[in-house]
């Protein structure tokens, strides 16, 4: 299974992506938090292989919750969640290290059982091989078990 953190500061943000998110086979939503400080806090706790991280939220907010993390755990992959698509915000998520960046004014129906495998394995990926045009993914963690980094490779980067 790979394991996702939600943080949002909306409940109900953090409850329809969980559920997206747990209705996708090895994928498992193993805790919410609702700011930077309690992610932070998680992630000293346990480790994650994904994390879906609010970018404005009250408190340390998502950009220095991102820094955090990832200071504490480097080999974690954060997706930034964000209703701004464009200004300061995606470039300076991607700038602290984050693994990619999702709309919050996407369509929820596009949130489907289909895209919701494709988006977290991007997040788990490295880009395409300019040489071989296929794309070469790397697990989202050490901790990640060599199986489970080949069930992720098999389901969601068949061409």
């Amino acid at each position: 299974m790979i394991e996702i953190m939600v943080v949002d500061d909306q409940r109900l943000v953090r409850r329809c992506i969980s559920a997206k998110l747990n209705a996708v086979e090895d994928f498992t939503v193993t805790a919410e938090a609702a700011s930077g400080e309690e992610a932070r806090d998680a992630v000293r706790a346990r480790h994650f292989d994904v994390i879906l991280m609010d970018l404005n939220m009250p408190g340390i907010g998502g950009l220095e919750a991102t820094r955090r993390v990832l200071a504490a755990r480097p080999d974690c992959r954060i997706l930034g969640l964000s209703m701004y698509v464009s200004g300061p915000y995606p470039k300076q998520f991607l700038r602290t290290g984050g693994a990619g960046y999702v709309s919050k004014n996407t369509d929820l129906r596009n949130w489907s059982v289909r895209s919701v495998p494709s988006m977290m394995a991007r997040a788990i990926s490295v880009p395409t091989s300019p040489s071989t045009s296929q794309p070469a993914i790397r697990c989202a963690s050490s901790a990640m078990a060599s199986t489970r980094c080949r069930a992720v490779k098999s389901r969601f980067c068949r061409r």
